[in-house]
């Protein structure tokens, strides 16, 4: 067949061989894989009759199912002018083309054999999955539930009503328990407010009052900001009660009058302790220990000092210490403070009168008896009037003692002597000397003006902003 071919037949063979390359190549080009499920079949799936015939280069070459397509394209009778053909040129052209398609087409087969279905698949389970749980079919699944919900079925729920039925009671039971509580909360701060009502507006101080003042920092009253406690105020209001009950002799107890007097007295003590923090002092316990040995020295024991203190103000040794003996100490502490502060203006008043005073009892002519009238403040100083009496060395400060003694009768000590009573103005009234000891004596008249603590304290008590809640 080769042999009859024309050189116009050969070229024509050769182009058609060319085109049934290029259209093989493009049909076994991959799809797109939104497109694989409709991949067709090759054309070349159906039989093709080939007639047998003598081995050629073509067939030699080209052993793929595009092979069918091309020898289908060839004539089957032979040519009467068969062409010339140039057997090592054909084998390279075919042999380039046949390995692309020989790849292609097995890339073809490869997908052909996938099974590509248009219906979405859910993804596979897991090997494990595979082996634990068998595949169930639709109809099984129903015939399961169905089972399920049969009264004889041998199914057990995981959720037990008895169970929910059970949290819910406890769920219900713990609201209601939390309600409870609030509710009592609520009842007792009601109950705790009609109390403390009861105690400022009407009076009450029966047990549970008192157990609720002695809990709660409940305030009598203030002053300037500084609260003054209730309990403090009762302590002090049943021991008054107390002591009045317990005396034949002792006046009726005036309600209102009594607990003036008290609220008056706690004010005071506060301002006579805020006063003493101005300066750092403070009434110690050791102080009133001393001041307490001292009172027990004059009574003579402890026993007998009990006895007296129970009779005369009704209470024991420690409520007499915190409640006399503190307050009386505390004034007294106030009142060397306030007298050897020179910035007071109670003072520097004070020192005023007693340098007038000194250069009027220095004039002389002047009667001191009469300046002593005029200026001394002091009670005892102005009954004596001004008469100190008989003194001998030892009995005066050491520091002045030794300038008196060098005066003559009727002279004034020239300069105003200060100490914890007062400003003082000292006029020799007469000297003596014993014979027989030689002992010297002088007779004192003085003027004392005194800084009078207590006024000032009074001033402080008007001063201050006072409240009263009881």
């Amino acid at each position: 067949m080769a042999s009859n071919l024309t050189p116009e037949r050969k070229e024509k063979l050769k182009k058609e061989v060319l085109d049934e390359i290029d259209k093989a190549e493009k049909f076994t080009k991959k799809p797109s894989i939104k497109k694989i499920s409709e991949v067709k079949k090759p054309l070349l799936t159906k039989d093709v009759k080939i007639e047998k015939k003598p081995l050629n280069i073509e067939s030699k070459i080209i052993k793929n199912p595009i092979k069918e397509k091309i020898n289908k394209t060839l004539p089957t009778k032979p040519l009467e002018t068969p062409p010339i053909i140039k057997p090592k040129k054909i084998k390279k052209i075919a042999k380039k083309k046949t390995i692309k398609a020989t790849e292609k087409s097995v890339k073809v087969a490869r997908i052909k054999k996938v099974k590509i279905s248009k219906t979405v698949v859910s993804p596979a389970p897991s090997p494990i999955a595979k082996k634990a749980i068998p595949f169930e079919t639709i109809e099984a699944k129903i015939r399961s539930r169905e089972s399920f919900f049969r009264p004889d079925s041998s199914i057990k729920s995981v959720l037990n009503p008895q169970s929910i039925f059970k949290s819910k009671i406890r769920s219900g039971h713990q609201k209601f328990w939390w309600l409870g509580i609030i509710c009592l909360v609520l009842a007792l701060i009601i109950a705790l407010g009609i109390n403390i009502l009861g105690i400022y507006k009407l009076g009450w101080s029966g047990p549970v009052s008192q157990k609720i003042i002695q809990i709660l920092p409940l305030p009598a009253g203030s002053v300037d900001g500084r609260l003054i406690s209730l309990s403090d105020y009762y302590h002090d209001l049943n021991i008054v009660k107390t002591v009045l009950a317990s005396s034949p002799d002792s006046p009726a107890f005036d309600s209102d009058k009594t607990k003036d007097q008290l609220f008056n007295r706690l004010v005071s003590i506060n301002i006579i302790e805020f006063e003493l923090k101005k300066y750092n002092k403070d009434v110690t316990g050791e102080l009133i220990d001393a001041e307490m040995a001292k009172v027990v020295a004059q009574i003579g024991s402890i026993e007998q000092a009990t006895k007296d203190i129970n009779n005369i103000y009704g209470m024991d040794i420690a409520t007499f210490k915190n409640n006399v003996l503190k307050p009386i100490l505390a004034v007294t502490e106030l009142n060397k403070l306030i007298n050897s502060d020179e910035t007071l203006a109670i003072n520097q008043e004070a020192r005023k009168n007693a340098e007038d005073a000194l250069a009027l009892a220095q004039t002389p002519g002047t009667d001191f008896k009469t300046l002593v009238l005029q200026y001394a403040n002091d009670p005892a100083t102005l009954d004596q009037g001004g008469d100190l009496g008989w003194v001998s060395r030892g009995e005066l400060p050491t520091d002045i003692e030794d300038a008196l003694f060098s005066l003559n009768s009727g002279e004034v000590y020239n300069q105003v002597v200060k100490d914890d009573y007062g400003y003082h103005i000292y006029k020799i009234e007469s000297k003596l000397v014993d014979e027989e000891s030689g002992q010297e004596s002088i007779k004192l008249n003085q003027i004392l003006i005194t800084v009078n603590a207590e006024l000032y304290i009074k001033s402080l008590f008007d001063q201050a902003v006072i409240k009263r809640y009881i």
